[in-house]
């Protein structure tokens, strides 16, 4: 009997070990303005990115990271062709020094590392029209975003999740030739914006639905009036004359 309370007892506390709800993870700092550029000679492009369409307003709430992508590319294409171009972004190179850095309204001194991988939207690319070009197509970002109070990264300060989304501008030259090709994209420059909540677009979208019901609604009142009797021509008319 004291055998079975004892399984018993190691029982639940298993159960209750295993079933003990883990620490949720912090939700990603959604980036809502600032930009990333990539180039195809510039090396270390610098970037600036922040959690309002301003990044030089900073609330308690707010955050701006600034920092240096190790990153260039570049891409040759034809026209006709379905382009999926780079997406702004890659990894981050560790400055010389120490960049002020604003997480969650909290001010800190750091050195960054991480990387942000940036998606852009396949386009079909147009026929040339000039001696340059600029085609721009949606974009997301995600990354990772880690700060360190020292060169050699042994004091941790901050690390958080990004995500944000926005637009890219591919550009660059084009060849009248075709030789090597249409067009040689050089720059490519993602632009952030605030996303509209999920409440704001249901409730859009609700709205769109109730005014194309109303419509089909009155059409067809309006038509099964044209069947009715002769005293309802006049009604007809003034319901037509609000359509």
């Amino acid at each position: 009997m004291r055998q079975t309370r004892i399984l018993s007892l190691a029982l639940g506390v298993v159960l209750s070990v295993m079933t003990w709800p883990s620490p949720a993870a912090a939700d990603p700092i959604v980036i809502t303005g600032g930009s990333l550029a990539v180039f195809s000679q510039i090396d270390l492009p610098t970037f600036r990115l922040c959690t309002r369409p301003d990044c030089s307003v900073v609330t308690s709430a707010d955050s701006v990271f600034q920092g240096v992508l190790g990153t260039n590319a570049q891409e040759l294409f034809n026209a006709g062709q379905l382009v999926t171009p780079f997406g702004a972004g890659g990894a981050i190179t560790p400055s010389t020094g120490l960049l002020t850095e604003v997480v969650n309204g909290t001010t800190y001194q750091a050195i960054l590392t991480g990387s942000l991988i940036g998606t852009a939207a396949p386009f079909v690319a147009p026929p040339p029209s000039g001696p340059s070009f600029s085609i721009t197509t949606p974009y997301t970002m995600q990354g990772h975003i880690s700060g360190f109070a020292d060169p050699f990264q042994r004091v941790a300060l901050f690390s958080v999740d990004v995500t944000g989304s926005g637009t890219e501008t591919i550009s660059g030259q084009t060849f009248g030739s075709g030789v090597p090709a249409d067009y040689f994209a050089r720059e490519y420059l993602a632009v952030f914006a605030p996303t509209p909540e999920p409440a704001t677009v249901l409730l859009l979208a609700t709205g769109i639905v109730a005014m194309l019901w109303r419509c089909r609604f009155r059409e067809l009142f309006l038509s099964c009036l044209q069947f009715g009797p002769p005293g309802f021509l006049s009604i007809r008319d003034r319901l037509a004359g609000f359509r």
